[in-house]
């Protein structure tokens, strides 16, 4: 580990000192390549470059090899959340409920359970779709009492070091089927909540692998104030699966690149790629409304075949396609589920 280290720091060595020195693309034998030598030699002969600047680049590579597992820390952490913890939340096909989830905090739990209150009060859900995609927070107990909002009988659900507790479930827990999106930037608590609900709640998650960065994290103080925060232990389901390094995988992959997928997080119509159900742009025509027999009639007493007049018939206006593939196959799975279980069907039960 040491070596990948250095050849990291050797590497954002090279980009520092503008890219004049080269160095061979195939990595060197661990011995061959003494970076404790090229840093003191570049301190002394490479005009401009100081002390300070060749720390940071060491620092900057340390922290880039380790990613989520390691972060500076410059003041306390907060478990609560500095913005809205929901985003959107709309009702799609006048019967999928769509929660976005920004970010696992202490608020999320009382506002989750808030909102889809306000929803069923007026809307006949068949079932929920939960978006974690891009969620992320290190609030862990939150995700827990968030999942448990789902439960319809008392479940174990995670472990982040404080112990396996059996959660009781919400009174009255949220009803319907339950489809949760991840994506490779769902992180921490998020990933944990959406593992906890496909355990608890039996939930189908639809995406992509998640970042795997569900850990449990301890402080070490360094020198002027500041700490480093190491992951130490990985976050565990009730039955002892690993969330990280390995992430959460999906139960339905959709794989869609990232640049669509962020737009498709703002607007699930924008035509940002191909509309799911065809996997090419639409192509359909606007659809005329049926001729009714009033219609038809003085269509014929202005001696025209009926629909040769297209400035006399309104064009019903296109419905509104969905063209986030991950958002479509989650309504697809709720409808499906839905119509089962109006054929006298029962849900499918909880894993």
């Amino acid at each position: 580990m040491l070596f990948t280290l250095g050849w990291l720091w050797a590497q954002g060595f090279l980009d520092l000192v503008g890219g004049e020195t080269r160095v061979s693309t195939t990595r060197p034998a661990p011995e061959e390549l003494p970076w404790r030598e090229i840093y003191q030699l570049a301190l002394q002969h490479v005009p401009g470059v100081t002390r300070a600047e060749l720390d940071r680049a060491l620092l900057n590579g340390l922290l880039a090899y380790l990613a989520d597992r390691a972060e500076l820390v410059s003041e306390p952490e907060s478990l609560t959340a500095p913005e809205p913890v929901l985003g959107r939340v709309e009702v799609l096909d006048r019967q999928v409920g769509y929660i976005r989830i920004v970010q696992v905090a202490a608020e999320l739990p009382a506002e989750l359970s808030r909102v889809w209150q306000a929803v069923t009060a007026t809307n006949a859900v068949a079932g929920w779709v939960l978006d974690l995609r891009e969620a992320g927070g290190r609030n862990y107990a939150a995700a827990q009492a968030t999942a448990a909002l789902f439960l319809d009988r008392p479940k174990a659900l995670l472990d982040w070091g404080e112990g396996i507790a059996t959660v009781p479930p919400a009174q009255p827990p949220c009803p319907g089927f339950l489809v949760v999106l991840i994506n490779e930037q769902t992180r921490g608590a998020a990933e944990a909540l959406a593992a906890a609900l496909r355990l608890g709640r039996g939930a189908v998650l639809v995406g992509a692998r998640t970042a795997g960065s569900a850990a449990q994290t301890r402080l070490f103080p360094l020198a002027h104030g500041h700490q480093l925060r190491l992951a130490v232990a990985p976050v565990r389901l009730a039955d002892g699966t690993p969330l990280s390094p390995g992430g959460v995988v999906p139960d339905v992959k959709v794989s869609v690149p990232r640049e669509a997928e962020l737009a498709w997080l703002e607007n699930p119509y924008h035509p940002g790629g191909p509309a799911p159900e065809a996997g090419l742009p639409s192509t359909r025509a606007p659809r005329r409304p049926r001729m009714d027999e009033a219609a038809l009639v003085r269509t014929l007493r202005r001696g025209s075949e009926p629909g040769s007049d297209p400035a006399e018939e309104p064009i019903a206006p296109e419905p509104a396609v969905l063209r986030d593939p991950a958002l479509a196959r989650a309504v697809d799975l709720i409808k499906a589920v839905s119509i089962l279980q109006t054929s006298g069907l029962k849900q499918p039960t909880t894993r």
